[in-house]
Protein backbone atom coordinates (compact mmCIF):
# COMPACT_ATOMS: atom_id res chain seq x y z
CA UNK A 1 0.00 0.00 0.00
CA UNK A 2 1.51 3.41 -0.98
CA UNK A 3 1.75 6.16 1.49
CA UNK A 4 0.07 9.65 0.15
CA UNK A 5 2.72 12.06 -0.11
CA UNK A 6 1.83 15.25 1.38
CA UNK A 7 3.25 18.03 -1.25
CA UNK A 8 3.82 21.80 -0.81
CA UNK A 9 2.40 24.17 -3.21
CA UNK A 10 3.99 27.69 -3.52
CA UNK A 11 1.36 29.94 -2.75
CA UNK A 12 2.70 33.59 -2.71
CA UNK A 13 5.70 35.21 -2.28
CA UNK A 14 7.55 33.24 0.14
CA UNK A 15 4.58 31.27 1.56
CA UNK A 16 3.75 27.43 0.98
CA UNK A 17 0.82 25.20 2.15
CA UNK A 18 0.09 21.78 2.74
CA UNK A 19 -1.94 20.23 0.03
CA UNK A 20 -5.66 21.06 1.20
CA UNK A 21 -4.33 22.59 4.12
CA UNK A 22 -4.31 26.04 5.07
CA UNK A 23 -5.45 28.16 8.11
CA UNK A 24 -6.10 31.60 8.83
CA UNK A 25 -3.06 32.07 11.84
CA UNK A 26 0.07 32.88 12.83
CA UNK A 27 1.76 35.88 10.78
CA UNK A 28 -0.90 35.27 8.12
CA UNK A 29 -4.03 37.83 9.00
CA UNK A 30 -1.04 40.43 9.40
CA UNK A 31 0.30 39.55 5.47
CA UNK A 32 -3.40 38.86 3.84
CA UNK A 33 -4.09 42.05 2.47
CA UNK A 34 -0.97 42.30 0.81
CA UNK A 35 -0.70 38.90 -0.64
CA UNK A 36 -4.19 39.82 -1.93
CA UNK A 37 -3.40 42.82 -3.42
CA UNK A 38 -0.94 40.85 -5.10
CA UNK A 39 -3.05 37.53 -6.29
CA UNK A 40 -6.47 38.95 -7.19
CA UNK A 41 -7.12 41.02 -10.08
CA UNK A 42 -9.08 44.47 -9.45
CA UNK A 43 -8.75 43.44 -5.68
CA UNK A 44 -8.81 47.22 -4.55
CA UNK A 45 -11.59 47.76 -6.64
CA UNK A 46 -13.63 45.08 -6.00
CA UNK A 47 -13.17 46.30 -2.18
CA UNK A 48 -13.67 49.85 -2.28
CA UNK A 49 -17.15 48.77 -4.27
CA UNK A 50 -18.26 46.73 -1.33
CA UNK A 51 -17.53 49.73 0.72
CA UNK A 52 -19.58 51.96 -0.63
CA UNK A 53 -22.46 49.67 -2.02
CA UNK A 54 -23.05 48.82 1.65
CA UNK A 55 -22.85 52.74 2.87
CA UNK A 56 -25.49 52.57 0.04
CA UNK A 57 -27.57 49.88 2.04
CA UNK A 58 -27.17 49.87 5.50
CA UNK A 59 -28.30 53.47 6.18
CA UNK A 60 -28.44 54.40 10.24
CA UNK A 61 -32.28 53.73 10.93
CA UNK A 62 -31.41 49.79 9.78
CA UNK A 63 -29.53 49.34 12.76
CA UNK A 64 -30.72 47.71 15.81
CA UNK A 65 -28.91 49.41 18.54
Amino acid sequence: MKKNKIKLESVGEKITAKEASWAFNGKIPKTFDEHVRHSVPFYEEGHDLVCKLSDFFCKKQFYLL
